[in-house]
């Protein structure tokens, strides 16, 4: 009883985990520009969502299907979204990293179901699920440098985040208590990573304003058309004003 309460809390917030990059995907359509955001975070929950659901259908566990299966869902999404608002001195760069996920999901995956013997591709799922959800739990590193640089979070997917503290505790609990080390070995190891992320965005807090707007971007270029219309309305109003003024 207790172990099918602990599973049901740990899919619900993994549901929350895997959906918190929808808030990325609407911030990035209304900026229309990636800002300071990376798309590595995103690429690498696709793949762990992607592993482990073949996973939960192996051992038919719908407490792993069910939420990484949305995940796919929402992952896919957002990098999506991520793409159609690229900036051009992004392009090539982002490309290729999604060229490369694809690669390596497409290689791993040949290495866990084809290679003999064949009654072992349970046993490599889950040992892909594993690994990948380290990568997804320390994909937001990729941006740390940035972060201490600049002291500012705002690279950081901070919603993310803090769904990984919430979410690996719960399938720590689960997996230790079903005696599921695929579960319990990642997740421990998500749950150091996802609260030193939190911690440094405590310690530097997100100032959007000044790194999710560069020059060139298409933020950027609204910015300056906003700008420059308010200027030519301001001197307009100014020159009517003064004809209607008594005296001229």
């Amino acid at each position: 009883m207790a172990h099918g309460l602990i599973a049901l809390v740990a899919s619900c917030l993994n549901i929350g985990l895997y959906t918190s990059p929808l808030n990325i995907a609407r911030e990035i359509r209304l900026m229309k520009g990636t800002g300071a955001y990376s798309p590595i975070p995103y690429l690498a929950m696709a793949l762990s969502c992607l592993f482990w659901d073949l996973y939960g259908w192996h051992v038919a566990e719908n407490a792993i299907m069910v939420p990484c299966t949305i995940g796919l869902a929402a992952a896919c999404l957002t990098l999506t979204t991520f793409l159609q608002h690229l900036g051009q001195e992004k392009e090539s760069s982002v490309l290729c990293q999604y060229v490369a996920t694809v690669c390596i999901g497409i290689t791993l995956l040949g290495w866990a179901f084809l290679m003999p013997p064949a009654n072992k591709a349970t046993a490599r799922l889950g040992l892909l699920g594993a690994a990948s959800s380290i990568c997804m739990f320390a994909s937001p590193f990729a941006t740390i440098k940035q972060v201490i640089k600049e002291k500012n979070s705002a690279s950081l997917p901070v919603p993310m985040v803090t769904m990984s503290v919430l979410c690996t505790t719960a399938w720590v609990m689960y997996g230790r208590a079903i005696g599921d080390n695929f579960l319990l070995v990642p997740n421990a190891l998500g749950l150091g990573f996802a609260l030193i992320q939190l911690s440094l965005a405590g310690i530097y807090p997100s100032r959007e304003a000044h790194v999710a707007v560069r020059p060139g971007s298409s933020v950027a270029s609204g910015s300056r058309r906003e700008s420059l219309g308010s200027q030519l309305n301001t001197t307009s109003f100014n020159s009517v004003t003064a004809g209607m003024a008594p005296g001229n």
